[in-house]
């Protein structure tokens, strides 16, 4: 911003306060100026800076004034013209680190020597040589020494000398040139250099301009220096003028938020390094300057002269209330010192108020609405001190709440609101900073508050804030102000116009403003009688609310019809002259009368021939009288055009008409209306006579007495009798008979004929619409049942069903005609009633008849596909397209010769013609050919499809230019179409057997010149352009050029977008778009817009929704689902249906979607609050649905064993279309049954097994699965996952069977969002409530299954698609992404997060994949919550990926884990990080993670200890059960063993005895077959070697201590009758079987699958399994060290045989008792083991057994006996 001023004329002062020096004429321009910096070689980017006016001697000085870039920088000037001159930055830094400069501030002055100011010198020195100095007088000496400016004015080159100045006296200065290091310049380095002196002090130039010299105290530091005004962009401008350092220099200047601030510093060239510290303080002239003409005002440089500010050379305030605003007046608009404020959005206020109207109210100002404010039309500007004050009664606290605003080009200069009951205030700066103060004072809601605000300049600005006597102030931390603007600003009160939610609710009496330091507390008194507080002593503001007036005393309310407020009862009008329409005070003042009334006198009449009734002038004529009864005949109501006197009923109505309106009738009077509320027994008038309904009317002269009247009857319809039997029952069924009459009010009457039993039946008129005939009341023939209908003017109707009741069996088929689509399939049940228990019946179907097919009907197929003789299904293209086809079954009873049969048609209804375009409306180019395809467009029913091409021009036709309008493909040849012209395309898809039948669509194409983006488009879910809102709409972009996409709504309703909107493909979110609505969706591609319009579909209209009986006992009521009255409003048929049962905890699917509305079906119990519910679905799959309460309760009679074998029959019977409802039954009966009673079920596993198969068979059985079918299965599984105990591994992986059935026959496009979360319920379940970190292998299925569910729906997901599920257990996220955006890809999940590497997409191979992100969180102590990351498509090679996964209260150390073959694995994962909740790890390769706290301990307190306590195990343990085997075999061999102990010992008994006494080298003797140690009371049975080779005796020795030491050679070889070889062999097996045990302790559950294999489950040894194995030899260790202490012990009783014996036996007892235990818990654990740990277990045991026999007892042995050498040497 360039700010030329001129010196030509007079400066005025400024004011009073410190009057800057004036100056004499001359000229002299300050300025500053934004510089682009520097391109990216260093080069500047120059800017020419324009003078005021011509300088025809100019010289100019410069300065970079800012720091935006740290890096050195000076600023240039060239080419210097009387007009103006050049500035351009050079960088004074290395090369390598030159370019892109940043923005820069520079300030320069220029004078012209031709005309200087007074006191003024300047001029131009040419200097041609460095480090020479001249000294240059003045052309006059100044009184001391003048501030100094100098800059060079030529550009010879882009290298520039620096300019010194080493001394300015106050008579002469010395300068020269100087280079910023030794050889930088080369060639001609002369410079012409200008310079400025003046002295120091304040100036007026017409800117404001201050000068002073720092002396010696400038460095590189920071210097501030401060100014005698403040200044708004205040710049400044310095030189250095001394040169007391070693290294050159400059001045640099900073930005300062303060604004009576200056700051700059000693700068240094970074040429040779980075090093610009300028150490040494130099002395700096410097210059301060506004950019504008300065007011002085309260120690502020302000360019206007504030409000109540005279505009003269003095600017002196004057007044200081500028604006009072009170609004005791009704006007629009409001005046106070020609200052107006405007009410609401126009000129329009009472009467006739707008939403944005405060409304006007007597004795308490306005009330503003929360929509209502008031506008300043005319202008003011705030002085820096200021105080606005206003009187306010707040309806609430909520949220905040503007009562002043004033914003200027999208700025808030002020705000004062109430923020949650509190006063705010933000205001904007000088320095451009926001200022906000928020007060601790709250305002009383239903009370008058003061509510102020001060501003002020103290050493900063403050702000005092205040609520009625309350007050508190507070201070910025800069020197600024608050500056005022006088252009283009809106001042508001009551609401903010930059924010649409800060309106201010409640009453506004007084608002002040005052410029200046008014005492806001001056303002209120406290002395008000019965207020708080008020504006004057014992003056209180009316305390009522805007629908209370106030009468003198009190308020009263007002009629409930005045929503604006009223003054006085009865009417609405706020003038004191009730007949004036307008007026602007509640007093007089009166502008407008009302309609037929004129003002005489100030005071308005009614013109002749019209009467005042109240606030309106009514002509004479006769009243308007009009009478009628209500719908219902519950009232009568009387309504007049005049006023209704208050009376009685006998006043009015002649005693003949109140005995009309029946016992207990009420009258009611109000105004103009007189409503009688009917009683009992009324009878309804044609007529009636009022009496004395008005007072005498003396303006018009009339009184009426009498007025006859007629009374409008409402159409009550005559009633239509209904009525619903069976035509056949049972003897053995109650016969139902039940009303279909559905008018309201109507009464019903029955009567039953047959036998004398049935009389009792017999009702008079009632409400009763249904009567239940018990069946023992029933005899073989007819019944005859009579329904009489009578609606409420007592009109009576009849009609007679007769029911015959049979003995035989009955054939119920719920209709005589079912409709079907050829693409769709169809079952119809056959119910047979009959009263026998045990009955055998066969049925026999044919065909009757076939009409109307349009092909041949293959009828055996037919039959041969029929899987159910109770069922017809009829499967898709089954029947020929169009037939109507009859079919009769007979059913027989081979038991009892009973035989019954039924009819039927089943209608094959045609298929609407799919049609699929590519193109989408919009721009194509006319030189290249158009072609619209439609080859995806099919027919359902399997025929052949016509195509008709038209196109139309405005009305012209121009078919002519499609090159074939019989083909799929619509072609026009390049530059046939016109630019600019809009061709509308249209083709119709018509069916070859009846073109009637047809589907059409339009595209609009608009011709252009340009050549447009070739794009063809793919959708999803528009199916003839119309959509199902209940599933996601796809539009997919298919292009060959790399084009810009960018998706919006150009028309419709709300919608969510699942994709970005600039990715190439579109997925709005299912459940998004609004049934109904038509939506446009625009593309711009390549800025080239395409649009796409659909139709929303609508879900089939309401109907009704019955179960009956709604109550029954389990598994043997036989419920009826009836589904009535069913349409769809777009005719969308034909309508199909599935019935379910809702539970509180579960929904029990009990059939797939089907043509049939009926349904019937025992239930099994569910618990309590049920819910029976139906689904209706219309041929666009679109539902709606209806639930009904039902009860089902327990049998006392309840079989498991029955149920299981009727699930069987079942399964083998029926049709496939019931397996679900079979499946949930039979599950529900029996596993879930466990759930909500005290069952236990026995046959779990067989139901299991077989919902497994029949889910399978379920999902065959369909030629395609949609989306209910997978719903069906999905429910199974879940309903078989709901019970903890069935999800076990083995089961699991059959549920798994299942998934990946489903998972191949699917079409992804079928899974909806919702069937995903149903599905992520079933993998919640199967992780029951144990935590997944210890179920491996349940985790790992339900890993696999998400894995395998995910990777189905990803194959129609679009790029960036993005799905996220949240779910109690379960959170996923499902995206789709190309390869290359996945590089350094973050996908979050809750707290949990994967981040992939940065070069991830080098090992894809595929361009598009998918990534499924599952949390499932844990919040045990010590545990994680488990991470799952899954990329779907194919890679090349592992690469790394980090991870966050929240953690609980880790107490432990950690590790971050993998799963991999159900065993947690700590390869190829790294921990990075971790916090209280989370830890970070790096792991290679998408896998299931987790953090492990310290594995050891873990592995230690981790057991199974309970397992070996609880004796229910013993139902686990079977007679292949391994431990059985293994204990047996080892007890077996422990046997053998004593048994040749114990002869051993008792044959070494008899052995000769060594001599006690003699020394160690004969402590042994010889024998024939041993040699005897007497020195240790041993016998070592060594035979005797004659022919020994003492060549080696140390490794004989070795062998023979190995024969006494080794646990197992010694049993052998070594007699110790204080150990004998019976308690050693005992100690060694208990010590086995211990190990085994301890390591079988330590191992989990359940982490295996069936079918593992030995030898790979010994490649998983992991270090966990190693942790195991030390643990239990530690253990063992520590109970094996102290049964053998129990023999050291027997030593010391050496004398006593009789202790010796009983140490030993209580040893023996001791271990057999452990040998027992540890063999149960090895049989348990066995038992309660998957294969897996088996396997492991097993292996480890055998390590043990192995290191124990042949490694650690051979070390132990050699340590023992080194420890004993290196004892003997150091002796």
């Amino acid at each position: 911003m360039i700010f030329l001023l001129s010196l030509l004329v007079l400066c005025r002062a400024c004011s009073t306060e410190v009057a800057p020096r004036r100056l004499q004429t001359g000229t002299i321009e300050l300025g500053k100026v934004t510089l682009e910096g520097t391109d990216e070689h260093g080069n500047g980017i120059s800017r020419t800076v324009n003078f005021s006016q011509e300088l025809s001697d100019p010289v100019v000085v410069c300065m970079v004034a800012t720091h935006n870039d740290l890096r050195s920088v000076i600023c240039r000037i060239k080419s210097i013209t009387s007009s103006g001159f050049d500035l351009i930055l050079e960088e004074l830094h290395k090369p390598e680190e030159s370019g892109n400069h940043s923005q820069e501030e520079v300030t320069y002055m220029a004078v012209d020597l031709s005309n200087l100011p007074h006191n003024v010198q300047a001029g131009n020195i040419e200097l041609t040589e460095i480090k020479q100095f001249q000294d240059i007088n003045f052309g006059s000496s100044y009184s001391a020494e003048p501030c100094f400016f100098a800059s060079i004015q030529t550009y010879n080159s882009q290298k520039s000398p620096l300019v010194v100045i080493k001394k300015v006296e106050n008579d002469y200065f010395r300068i020269g040139l100087d280079e910023y290091y030794d050889n930088y310049l080369s060639g001609d380095v002369s410079a012409l250099i200008g310079w400025i002196a003046i002295p120091k002090g304040s100036y007026n130039f017409g800117f404001h301009a201050e000068f002073d010299r720092t002396g010696y105290a400038v460095n590189h530091n920071k210097s501030f220096y401060t100014t005698n005004y403040m200044i708004r962009e205040m710049g400044v401008l310095g030189t250095m003028i001394s040169f007391t350092g070693g290294d050159d220099g400059y001045v640099r200047g900073y930005s300062s938020d303060n604004n009576n601030e200056v700051a700059f510093h000693i700068e240094e060239d970074q040429l040779n390094n980075n090093d610009r510290e300028h150490s040494i303080q130099e002395e700096v002239s410097w210059v301060a300057f506004s950019t504008y003409n300065c007011f002085f005002i309260e120690g502020v440089c302000q360019d206007f002269c504030p409000t109540g500010f005279p505009e003269d050379l003095e600017c002196q305030k004057s007044d200081t209330l500028i604006f009072h605003l009170t609004l005791d007046v009704i006007q629009d608009t409001v005046t106070y010192q020609g200052i107006s404020v405007t009410t609401g959005e126009d000129e329009f206020f009472y009467p006739e108020y707008k939403l944005t109207d405060p409304r006007a109210a007597f004795g308490r100002g306005y009330y503003f609405t929360g929509t209502s404010h008031m506008t300043f039309s005319s202008g003011f500007a705030l002085a820096p001190s200021f105080v606005i004050a206003a009187w306010i009664k707040p309806d609430s606290v909520t949220g905040s709440q503007t009562l002043f605003s004033k914003v200027a080009s999208g700025d808030e200069l002020i705000d004062f609101a109430i923020n949650s009951g509190k006063p705010v205030l933000k205001l904007l700066l000088a320095n451009g900073k926001e200022f906000t103060v928020y007060s601790d004072h709250s305002v009383k809601i239903e009370s008058w508050n003061l509510v102020y605000f001060k501003g002020y300049i103290d050493a900063t600005y403050g702000v005092t804030l205040g609520v009625n006597l309350d007050q508190a102030s507070t201070n910025s931390i800069y020197k600024s102000w608050y500056y005022d603007t006088q252009l283009n600003y809106q001042v508001t009160i009551g609401t903010n116009q930059l924010s649409s939610q800060k309106y201010f609710k409640g009453f506004l009496y007084e608002l002040k403003i005052y410029n200046g330091g008014y005492p806001a507390g001056d303002l209120m008194s406290s002395n008000c009688g019965e207020c708080d507080y008020c504006p004057q002593p014992d003056n209180c503001i009316v305390l009522c609310s805007l629908s209370e007036f106030w009468n003198g005393s009190a308020c009263e309310p007002c009629e409930e019809y005045c929503e604006n407020g009223c003054v006085t009862l009865g009417t609405c009008n706020l003038c004191e002259d009730k007949l004036c329409y307008r007026c602007t005070s509640f007093i007089g003042s009166c502008t407008e009368c009302t309609t037929n009334a004129s003002m005489t006198s100030g005071i308005c009449e009614c013109d002749s021939g019209y009467y005042p009734d109240v606030d309106e002038c009514k002509v004479c004529i006769q009243e308007q009288i009009s009478a009628y009864y209500s719908k219902n005949y519950l009232n009568l109501t009387i309504e007049s055009s005049e006023r209704i006197q208050e009376s009685k009923c006998t006043e009015v109505f002649s005693s003949a008409a109140i005995s009309s309106f029946g016992q207990g009738h009420e009258c009611l009077f109000s105004f103009y209306k007189v409503t009688v509320v009917l009683g009992d027994n009324f009878a309804a008038l044609d007529s009636l006579v009022l009496r004395s309904l008005y007072s005498n009317n003396t303006v018009c002269g009339f009184y009426e007495n009498q007025i006859q009247v007629q009374i409008e009857k409402p159409h009550v319809p005559k009633p239509v009798a209904q009525l619903e039997t069976p035509t056949t029952v049972l003897k053995c069924q109650n016969l139902i008979a039940t009303s279909k009459s559905y008018q309201e009010d109507l009464l019903y009457k029955w009567t039953v004929e047959g036998n004398s039993a049935l009389s009792k039946y017999n009702l008079d008129f009632s409400s009763a619409s249904q009567i239940q005939i018990n069946s023992n009341d029933l005899t073989e023939g007819l019944v005859s049942i009579t329904m009489e209908v009578k609606n409420i003017l007592g009109e009576v109707v009849s009609t007679t069903n007769s029911v015959q009741v049979s003995e035989s069996l009955i054939v119920n088929i719920d209709g005589s005609e079912f409709q079907v689509k050829r693409p769709d399939s169809l079952s119809i049940s056959v119910p047979v009633s009959t009263c026998e228990e045990s009955v055998s019946l066969e049925y026999f179907w044919k065909v009757t008849s076939i009409s109307n097919n349009l092909t041949a009907f293959e009828e055996d197929s037919f039959w041969a596909s029929q899987k159910s003789p109770r069922h017809l299904y009829i499967g898709a293209y089954s029947l020929p397209g169009l037939s109507e086809v009859e079919f009769q079954v007979e059913v027989k009873d081979t038991l009892y010769s009973f035989k019954g049969e039924a009819s039927f048609t089943v209608k094959v209804l045609p298929s609407v013609p799919k049609l699929f375009v590519d193109t989408a409306d919009g721009n194509h180019g006319v030189s290249q050919v158009l072609r619209i395809n439609t080859d995806r467009s099919y027919d359902p029913d399997g025929f052949q499809l016509l195509f008709e091409w038209n196109c139309t021009s405005g009305t012209s036709s121009c078919s002519k230019l499609i090159s074939n309008t019989s083909s799929t493909l619509c072609e026009v040849l390049p530059n046939l179409m016109q630019p600019q012209v809009t061709y509308a395309f249209t083709v119709k898809a018509l069916k070859s057997f009846d073109p009637s039948i047809y589907t059409t669509t339009t595209i609009r194409i608009t011709a252009t010149q340009e050549t447009v983006p070739q794009v063809k488009f793919y959708q999803q879910n528009l199916d003839g352009n119309i959509a199902n809102p209940q599933k996601a709409v796809r539009i997919l972009a298919l292009f060959e050029a790399n084009y810009r996409f960018l998706w919006s709504k150009s028309k419709g309703g709300s919608l969510v977008y699942d994709s970005a909107i600039d990715s190439p493909n579109l997925v709005i979110r299912e459940g998004s778009l609004d049934p109904g609505d038509t939506y446009t969706i625009q593309v711009e591609v390549d800025s080239y817009p395409f649009f796409w319009t659909f139709y929303v579909n609508k879900p089939p209209g309401p109907g009704t929704f019955t179960v009956t009986p709604s109550k029954g006992s389990e598994l043997s009521t036989v419920f009826k689902f009836q589904a009535s009255n069913w349409t769809d409003p777009e005719n969308h048929i034909p309508l199909t249906y599935s019935f379910g049962v809702l539970s509180e905890t579960q929904t029990l699917s009990l059939s797939s979607k089907n043509t049939s509305a009926f349904l019937y079906s025992k239930l099994p119990y569910l618990g309590k609050n049920l819910k029976a519910y139906v689904e209706v679905y219309d041929s666009y799959a679109t539902k709606s649905g209806l639930e009904f309460p039902i009860q089902v309760e327990l049998s006392e009679n309840f079989q498991e064993q029955e149920v299981v074998e009727d699930f069987k029959s079942q399964l083998a019977n029926s049709s496939f279309l019931d397996i679900p409802q079979h499946t949930n039954s039979a599950l529900q009966a029996t596993i879930n049954r466990e759930l909500i009673s005290d069952h236990n079920s026995s046959y779990y596993q067989e139901v299991i097994d077989l919902t497994v198969g029949a889910a399978k068979d379920y999902i065959d059985s369909f030629n395609q699965v949609s989306t209910q079918t997978a719903s069906n299965v999905v429910g199974i599984l879940k309903s078989c996952s709901l019970n903890p105990r069935v999800n076990t591994p083995a089961n699991l992986q059959k549920f798994q069977s299942v998934v990946k059935k489903l998972a191949d026959t699917i079409d992804p496009f079928e899974i909806t969002d919702q069937l995903t979360e149903e599905f992520l319920e079933v993998c919640e379940n199967n992780l029951a409530e144990t935590n997944p970190n210890e179920k491996t292998l349940t985790l790992g299925i339900v890993n696999d299954n998400i894995n395998i569910f995910n990777s189905k729906i990803f194959k129609e997901m679009k790029n960036t698609e993005v799905k996220n599920f949240l779910k109690e257990k379960i959170q996923m996220s499902l995206g789709s992404y190309n390869a290359q955006s996945l590089n350094s890809k973050n996908v979050s999940v809750d707290t949990a997060s994967v981040q992939f590497s940065n070069n991830i997409s080098s090992t894809l191979l595929s361009t598009q994949y998918g990534v499924s992100v599952s949390l499932i969180p844990v919040s045990a102590e010590n545990y994680s919550s488990i991470l799952s990351v899954d990329l779907i498509g194919q890679t090349t090679s592992k690469s790394p990926i980090k991870l966050r996964i929240p953690i609980s209260n880790p107490s432990q150390d950690l590790e971050c884990q993998h799963l991999y073959q159900s065993i947690w694995e700590t390869k190829d994962c790294k921990l990075t990080n971790h916090q209280d909740t989370f830890a970070e790890c790096e792991c290679k390769d998408p896998s299931v993670f987790s953090v492990a706290f310290s594995s050891a301990v873990d592995t230690f307190t981790d057991n199974n200890f309970d397992e070996t306590v609880d004796l229910s195990n013993l139902q686990k343990v079977k007679s292949d059960t391994l431990g059985i085997y293994f204990c047996g075999v080892e007890i077996f061999l422990y046997v053998v063993m004593l048994m040749y102990s114990c002869k051993l010992d008792y044959d070494k008994e008899e052995t000769p005895k060594a001599r006690s006494n003699s020394k160690r080298a004969t402590n042994t003797e010889l024998n024939e077959n041993y040699i005897v140690d007497t020195s240790n009371r041993t016998v070592v049975e060594t035979p005797i070697n004659t022919a020994r080779d003492y060549s080696i005796p140390k490794i004989k020795d070795l062998i023979q201590t190995f024969k006494e030491k080794h646990e197992v050679l010694s049993i052998f070889y070594l007699h110790d009758k204080d150990k004998p070889r019976v308690v050693r062999s005992t100690f060694l097996a208990t010590k086995l079987l211990g190990d085994m045990y301890l390591i079988g302790l330590f191992y989990r559950g359940e982490s295996d699958s069936e079918d593992s294999e030995f030898w790979a489950t010994v490649t998983e040894y992991s270090w966990r399994d190693f942790w195991v194995l030390v643990f239990s030899n530690v253990i063992m260790l520590v109970v094996f060290l102290v049964l053998k202490s129990s023999f050291k012990l027997r030593k010391r009783y050496s004398q006593s045989q009789c202790k010796k014996s009983l140490v030993t036996t209580l040893g023996l007892v001791v271990s057999w008792v452990m040998m027992a235990y540890f063999c149960w818990s090895i049989v348990v654990f066995s038992a309660v083991f998957e294969k897996k740990v088996n396997y492991k277990w097993i292996f480890n045991s055998g390590i043990d057994y192995f290191s124990e026999v042949l490694l650690f007892s051979f070390l132990r042995i050699l340590i023992t006996l080194g420890f004993k050498k290196l004892f003997s040497e150091e002796e």
